[in-house]
């Protein structure tokens, strides 16, 4: 700046004009502009996107997790009524729930992912929720509750064994963390077997406790001290109370993990006494942190009574459904199994026994196995002597085996069962609550009365008379 000028005015030197570079002046796009040219990678980029149109980038960005939970629900035919977290639909993803050790035994069962059911089950469980998971059978449910359960003792730590000493007995009563209560001793044979598989990776200890067998060899292994408890609500009942001599072997004020596998069979009254002597329902924080106790549901119906039952024992709990369509009120309604063929015969009372063999006879197949389930005890028997073949008769043999099973009879299941394997044709008589076990080997059902029309058995063939 100068002060040259006459008049004291003050004279102010013009700024030089910017030159613009080569490649500017070059692109006819930024002629006369003083903006630098984009990079030759940048108007590649703006080239494809506009080749490509307005929604290319958003196609390109990953799914949220919202979307990605929305369609494997889709996919799986998941439904849920609450706020539910994401599936876990890998056994990677399912690490957060469950640990690294679960998952890793898990696969070397042979497991190669989670089920639909486990998916969903395992993040709600492991947040401390209620849960009511309807499925059908072979679903996965038993590990849908069995991990988290093992899981959340893993975290908590295991119960230390107590040796017993010469002389009397004075070891305490038992006082599992986790209760799961199953109908028949055959289901409770079954999910300590399963539980076993995994119990040895956190260091838990399962038992499982049932009727029909001598109570000495259980109430020794009650009080060594166990983690889990697996039993039929009769025999925990027999150690819960004890009686004029003996002191309770098992004690429920500590249970915080309940699964529950029969409130659609009609065992209400005895859920409700053993649930009244467990800790109260709460919040998922309350579960978390053991002031309260946590429920898990798992069943293969879900009729209005026993909707309104599992309102009565869980604390505003989730809700999953596999499969299952959906009914009056937002649930209710059952989904027809596509690998079963179900056929109806509409016949009289008196016609049922000729029905049922020409069934076996046209349906059968060399080596394959029937069970034909009744509603009372007697029918059971009787059909054992119908279907038996008797030498004196003239009639030929209807099948090469024939046992009635039911309540009368608890002793001969276990032995039953293992015939289900064998080469010859067989048929098994059963009275309609008397047993529950894994038949998906099985390839005939027959219901043979008509007050129950849904059965839990998958990949078979169905007949009801």
């Amino acid at each position: 700046m100068t002060n040259d000028a006459t008049d004291g005015s003050v004279a102010v030197k013009p700024r030089k004009k910017r030159k613009l570079s080569k490649d500017v002046t070059k692109n006819k796009e930024f002629a006369g502009s003083n903006l630098p040219q984009a990079s030759e990678g940048a108007q590649k980029r703006r080239r494809l996107k506009t080749a490509a149109g307005p929604n290319a980038a958003r196609s390109n960005r990953p799914e949220s997790g919202e979307a990605t939970a929305k369609a494997f629900r889709s996919q799986h035919a998941i439904s849920v009524r609450g706020t539910c977290p994401a599936p876990a639909g890998s056994f990677q993803q399912a690490r957060s729930c469950l640990g690294d050790d679960l998952v890793k035994g898990m696969e070397e069962q042979g497991y190669s992912a989670p089920t639909p059911i486990q998916a969903q089950a395992w993040p709600i469980a492991v947040r401390g929720h209620d849960l009511v998971a309807v499925a059908k059978t072979g679903s996965g449910k038993t590990c849908g509750y069995l991990l988290p359960a093992l899981a959340l003792i893993a975290k908590r730590g295991p119960t230390q064994s107590l040796q017993h000493k010469k002389g009397l007995d004075q070891r305490p009563p038992a006082q599992p963390s986790c209760l799961i209560m199953a109908p028949t001793r055959e289901l409770v044979q079954q999910i300590g077997k399963e539980a076993k598989k995994f119990a040895g990776i956190v260091g838990a200890r399962v038992l499982g406790i049932f009727g029909g067998v001598p109570k000495g060899p259980q109430v020794s292994a009650l009080r060594a001290g166990i983690d889990m408890l697996v039993a039929t609500p009769g025999r925990l009942r027999d150690f819960m109370t004890g009686d004029q001599s003996k002191a309770p072997v098992v004690l429920v004020d500590s249970v915080t993990f309940l699964a529950d596998r029969m409130l659609d069979m009609g065992f209400e009254p005895e859920i409700r006494q053993i649930i009244a002597q467990c800790p109260a329902a709460g919040s998922a924080q309350e579960t978390l942190s053991g002031e309260a106790r946590q429920t898990l549901f798992f069943t293969a119906t879900w009729p209005p009574d026993v909707q309104r039952s599992a309102l009565h024992f869980t604390h505003h709990a989730l809700r999953v459904e596999v499969g299952q369509s959906s009914g009056k009120g937002g649930g209710g309604g059952l989904a027809t199994n596509t690998s079963i063929k179900q056929t109806v015969k509409l016949v009289k009372e008196e016609e049922k026994l000729m029905v049922l063999k020409q069934v076996i006879r046209s349906d059968l197949k060399p080596g394959e196995t029937c069970m034909v389930f009744t509603g009372r005890k007697q029918t059971c028997d009787a059909l054992e002597k119908e279907l038996t073949w008797d030498p004196m008769r003239p009639e030929a043999p209807i099948c090469a085996w024939c046992r009635a099973l039911h309540g009368d009879k608890e002793s001969q299941t276990c032995c039953a069962l293992p015939n289900f394997t064998s080469d010859e044709t067989e048929v098994t008589c059963l009275s309609s609550k008397s047993f529950k076990a894994d038949v998906t080997t099985v390839p005939q059902l027959v219901t043979h009365f008509v007050e129950s029309l849904t059965t839990e058995h998958d990949a078979c063939r169905s007949n009801v008379l």
